[in-house]
């Protein structure tokens, strides 16, 4: 418990909040003073001869002023502000502009800071401040239309919303539940099993139990830190670039790892009590052997993990 509440706490430390000093806040897509524009375009890795290829967006400085302001009727009740110091991460989804999203009708900024998205025939999609994000951009309309074509220079700079999109798939919900759960089962019957060993001296009395305890421990750690991982759900999450995100990475590698190594020693140990005709050699010292074992199995994922 205490492991899971210091792995959440870095989790938590990663968090940089935005500052807000008014009722309302919208954050922006790119800094302050930058503008949401078209670089370059790349190429449709589809083999849909349909479809078109993507502009590859970036930030780029602007020198005149950009301003916006919603369309409410109390405008001076409910005091507005534009915040970004750096470009908008989605911390779920993909951060994808409201003028793609198929039969949205209205976008509308709500005065409790809430992005409204209205389509036919269906309930409103309502985004809170940390999920979408306010863009100027000189870029086209569409970019699957002809009028991707056009040069910036002839498109007028305008304000648009983009939303962090996340498509449903069918039993995703119940799959991000399970998953985690399943894989701290399984890691909870590691654990009673390596106690057994322990406890039970009878157990270790022989190299050969001994490998075993290897491989359940490295089994174990494996599957402690990818259930945090899945926990997390550090593939969509801000945090994947983190200093935290990356620590977890070597960890999982290295016991992942780690864990064939202990298996390719006990197939060496097996191998030499097979050529002895079924007859363990009796080691002059066991505990040397073990050590070697040991420097195998645990220092060549650990060379792997630091130069690899």
């Amino acid at each position: 418990m205490t492991l899971f509440m210091l792995l959440y706490a870095l989790v938590a430390v990663e968090s940089k909040a935005r500052p807000c000093n008014t009722f309302v806040c919208v954050n922006l897509c790119c800094p302050e003073g930058q503008l949401y524009t078209i670089s370059g375009t790349v190429e449709s890795t589809s083999f849909n001869s349909s479809e078109r290829p993507k502009p590859d967006q970036t930030c780029k400085h602007y020198d005149q002023k950009l301003n916006w302001s919603p369309h409410w009727e109390n405008l001076e009740d409910n005091e507005l502000s534009l915040v970004g110091r750096e470009i908008f991460v989605c911390q779920e989804g993909t951060l994808v502009s409201t003028e793609l999203l198929v039969d949205a009708q209205d976008v509308k900024l709500l005065s409790s800071g809430e992005l409204k998205i209205a389509y036919p025939n269906v309930q409103a999609s309502l985004y809170n401040s940390r999920d979408f994000c306010l863009a100027f951009t000189n870029g086209p309309d569409h970019f699957h239309s002809e009028e991707f074509e056009l040069k910036q220079d002839t498109v007028p700079v305008r304000a648009t919303f983009s939303v962090c999109y996340k498509e449903e798939v069918k039993g995703q919900v119940f799959t991000e539940m399970f998953n985690p759960f399943a894989i701290f089962i399984s890691d909870f019957f590691i654990l009673i099993t390596i106690f057994i060993y322990f406890f039970l001296h009878g157990l270790r009395t022989n190299l050969f139990s001994n490998l075993t305890i290897g491989i359940l421990l490295n089994a174990f750690f494996c599957y402690l830190f990818v259930g945090f991982h899945c926990l997390f759900d550090l593939y969509t999450s801000k945090h994947l670039n983190s200093g935290f995100c990356i620590l977890l990475g070597y960890i999982i590698q290295h016991t992942f790892v780690g864990l064939f190594f202990w298996m390719s020693a006990k197939a060496i140990h097996i191998t030499r009590n097979l050529s002895n005709y079924f007859q363990e050699e009796k080691s002059s010292n066991p505990r040397k052997t073990l050590l070697l074992y040991v420097f195998y199995a645990q220092g060549c994922p650990l060379v792997i993990t630091i130069f690899g």
